[in-house]
């Protein structure tokens, strides 16, 4: 039988539940509202940017926040088109003082890193990797794919570097270094990544790693 105390710590279990999923409630709808404001005070700029684009015209793409992304480090918008199937979608990151850098903007990996990362660490690794593949300037012509935390394939590709993927973290001198691989998915292409940040500027290296046959 459930004495007093049970039914009092219980109701208390209760309502601690209850302040959480409020809390949780409150949480979501803050950050809708600020998807929303990112969205809204963006909104004119972005679509004069892109308007430059013949491919992209008004009603045919969606401002949004980017999906399955930390905006509390980095506030990203994305244009997703809703007319064509495509993976390719203009970024553009949110600096502090509401100013935008694109991916297409020069130099526009070392302003974001500047203002969000201006002492990496370990913790960073991915996120930096995941900039760095989003906003880094490469080859032209040249897709580096998505960061990725497990091969391609059953084993280690014979040119890999490492037999472990996933992003890693260094220090080199003043440098900080960060190792990690990338796939490009429709070409079946793997690249292998360096972003090194030093002091005056940011250099991102990749080698392309011969997957053999499928």
């Amino acid at each position: 039988m459930m004495r007093f105390g049970d039914r009092e710590s219980g109701r208390g279990r209760l309502i601690d539940g209850a302040r959480l999923i409020l809390a949780v409630l409150v949480l979501a709808l803050g950050v809708v509202g600020c998807a929303r404001g990112h969205v809204a005070r963006h909104r004119a700029e972005i679509e004069k940017r892109v308007a430059t684009d013949p491919g992209w015209q008004p009603r045919t793409y969606d401002i949004e926040l980017l999906a399955d992304w930390n905006h509390d480090r980095v506030p990203i918008l994305v244009v997703n088109t809703n007319t064509v199937m495509t993976d390719f979608a203009p970024l553009f990151a949110v600096l502090p003082g509401d100013r935008l850098v694109s991916h297409a903007d020069k130099g526009a990996l070392k302003e974001i890193l500047d203002a969000y990362f201006p002492k990496p660490t370990a913790s960073d690794a991915k996120l930096l990797a995941q900039l760095a593949v989003s906003f880094g300037e490469t080859t032209p012509g040249v897709a580096l794919g998505e960061v990725i935390e497990h091969f391609p394939t059953p084993s280690p590709p014979a040119g890999a570097s490492r037999s472990d993927p996933a992003p890693t973290y260094a220090r080199d001198g003043a440098d900080h270094v960060i190792a990690f691989y990338a796939f490009e998915h429709e070409r079946r292409r793997l690249n292998d990544c360096e972003l090194r940040i030093t002091p005056t500027g940011v250099a991102l290296e990749h080698t392309p790693v011969e997957l053999g046959s499928p």
